[in-house]
């Protein structure tokens, strides 16, 4: 038990960590490596047993008059377990693995891993109306209490002890790992809250990653000396970029607003790279629909990248790319020329997680030059343009309109590069580990009796490498709200969950940006629990003297900026580079 007490320490649920490894305590030559792998394998049985749940839920849904967002809401939860099981397997066997503490990218994996498991669990609790369905709402709540405490502990020991470990230069061995625990309680938030390292990436003094090689540092030095290319800054006299030079907010939102729909090209595609299946809804293409497209996807046969060419035109339909649709690359002719939309709304008794005309789960998905739309309006309340809980999913120059939860990052890892997101109430919201480089954010005109509020950042445990960064980007108003920014109120997010993240740098942000900055979620909650950082950005709404005193909201310094940058936050984002999307691994 000695090597079960000093693993659970530190975590958040210590008492049920203890109990759930003491079962397997009695095997001395155990490894703490064995213990997680014990855990997280326990996870798994619950989770299957949540499952399980769920199928006697539909069995009596079938003989109970439940309405009809409650029947979503059980189908949801079965998607979502299965998604969870996944994650687990994987987890499992990297853990396993004698690389395991020895290789950054798999700790931050397993980390994420472990992460969705606990969003998608709570997300399942999320989708019942506590109104409507109170009783399978606090059964569902039961089922997964279990599981979700193991995984944060899970999360935690991994994220602690792999912090510890690099930081002393131990090895993951039982032995030394009950020698470190005393240290670990005694400074573990210092550990987890360390400025230099985070997310298992180390930063050196000067706010690189550690993994650097010399010559790249020269590389990224020369380039941030240069400033050619970096994040947020002026462009010069090159047409229809990002920067605006000493323009003021007004003047740049009314030059946003009248670009509108002349926004980037469409995709270049590759000598050699021929589209696996062509959509148009004329008929010249082998498919009419974009889902009958996806679903010519050989699945688990697939080898490489399967390429869907989407012909412009206003597809009115739900598509998902499932799981087992890997490797989608799917490329339109403009985001304002091949557009998914759909008007599905919560006020019309749709669960949010359902509202999406366009959803993505499987892994390595990379949409370019599409648009994606609900146009259900203020009153339709939660109405998802496009919902993704896809490892590596990358989004470059595509548009994304709605209003209220336009985005939602469910889970998963995301990159979006030269985008642009346009709402009104938390309509960039979710806990994927996600960034958003170089794109333009528009808040929208909302109803009188609501506010706009850019991001809701859904963190659940403290240990998670998940948040929102949004990096280098316009956040400014669209010309319908240009005239009454200051009378519809706007602020850069509030806490959806206890431990919400988001991260704003080297941004313009408008004057439509309340002083105060940040809004609670409903009272007081979470306010003192969840972070928002802002580092080097510009503009009218930048001015951070007067924003919200909460414990976590924070002026960053460079290096702690360098936590957010992709280079650290998302692990090197190395599937970003491989389909060829421009990124800023630094902060400038």
């Amino acid at each position: 038990m000695k090597t079960v007490n000093a693993l659970c320490a530190p975590s958040t649920f210590k008492d049920s960590c203890i109990k759930s490894l003491g079962s397997a305590a009695q095997n001395e030559s155990a490894t703490p490596q064995d213990y997680v792998q014990i855990g997280i394998q326990m996870v798994l049985q619950e989770i299957l047993k949540a499952s399980n749940l769920t199928d006697a839920f539909v069995s009596k849904a079938n003989s109970t008059k439940y309405v009809e967002r409650t029947n979503m809401a059980i189908q949801t939860c079965k998607d979502l377990y299965n998604l969870a099981v996944d994650r687990l397997e994987g987890s499992i066997k990297k853990v396993n693995d004698p690389k395991m503490y020895k290789d950054k990218g798999i700790v931050w994996n397993v980390r994420l891993w472990l992460t969705d498991v606990v969003t998608f669990a709570t997300s399942c609790v999320d989708e019942f109306d506590e109104a409507e369905a109170p009783e399978l709402q606090n059964k569902m709540q039961d089922a997964v209490v279990n599981a979700t405490e193991l995984t944060v502990s899970m999360l935690d020991i991994i994220t602690i002890f792999n912090e510890a470990l690099a930081d002393l230069g131990l090895s993951p061995d039982a032995s030394k790992l009950v020698e470190l625990s005393t240290t670990v309680n005694a400074t573990s938030k210092v550990v987890v809250t360390s400025s230099r390292r985070l997310l298992g990436m180390a930063v050196d003094g000067e706010g690189y990653p550690t993994w650097l090689s010399r010559s790249d540092r020269k590389l990224l030095g020369a380039k941030n000396m240069n400033k050619k290319k970096g994040v947020g800054k002026g462009k010069g006299k090159k047409k229809g970029k990002k920067g605006k030079g000493k323009k003021k907010a007004g003047a740049a939102v009314a030059g946003a607003a009248a670009a509108g729909a002349a926004a980037g090209a469409a995709a270049v595609i590759q000598p050699g790279m021929k589209p696996n299946a062509v959509v148009a809804q004329d008929g010249s293409g082998q498919f009419k629909t974009i889902s009958d497209a996806v679903r010519a996807h050989p699945g688990k046969n697939a080898q490489g990248r399967y390429v869907i060419y989407v012909k412009a035109g206003i597809y009115r339909e739900d598509v998902l790319i499932g799981k087992e649709h890997t490797n989608v690359f799917m490329y339109g002719d403009g985001p304002t020329k091949t557009v998914i939309t759909g008007d599905k709304c919560f006020a019309k008794g749709i669960q949010t997680s359902k509202t999406a005309p366009f959803s993505v789960e499987g892994i390595g998905f990379f949409a370019k030059d599409m648009g994606f739309q609900n146009t259900a309006g203020p009153t339709g309340h939660q109405a998802v343009a496009l919902r993704v809980n896809a490892l590596e999913a990358v989004f470059h120059n595509c548009w994304f309109d709605g209003f209220q939860d336009t985005l939602y990052v469910q889970g998963g890892s995301q990159f979006f590069r030269d985008c642009q997101i346009a709402g009104t109430v938390d309509f960039i919201f979710g806990n994927g580990a996600t960034i958003i480089q170089n794109s333009r954010i528009l808040a929208k005109k909302c109803d009188p009796n609501q506010m706009n509020l850019v991001t809701a950042q859904g963190g659940v445990a403290v240990n998670e490498p998940t948040g929102i960064v949004i990096q280098g980007c316009e956040i400014l108003p669209d010309k319908d709200l240009f005239p009454l920014r200051f009378e519809l109120k706007t602020y850069l997010g509030r806490p959806w969950k206890m431990y919400a993240k988001t991260v704003f740098m080297e941004s313009l942000m408008g004057d439509l940006i309340q002083p105060i900055g940040y809004e609670p979620w409903a009272g007081n909650a979470n306010i003192n629990t969840a972070f928002y950082g802002e580092y080097a950005n510009r503009g009218p709404g930048a001015n951070t003297a007067m924003r919200a005193k909460w414990k976590n909201v924070r002026v960053l310094n460079k290096a702690d900026a360098q936590r957010y940058s992709a280079g650290v936050f998302l692990a090197g984002a190395p599937w970003v580079k491989a389909v060829g999307v421009p990124l800023n691994l630094l902060v400038a």
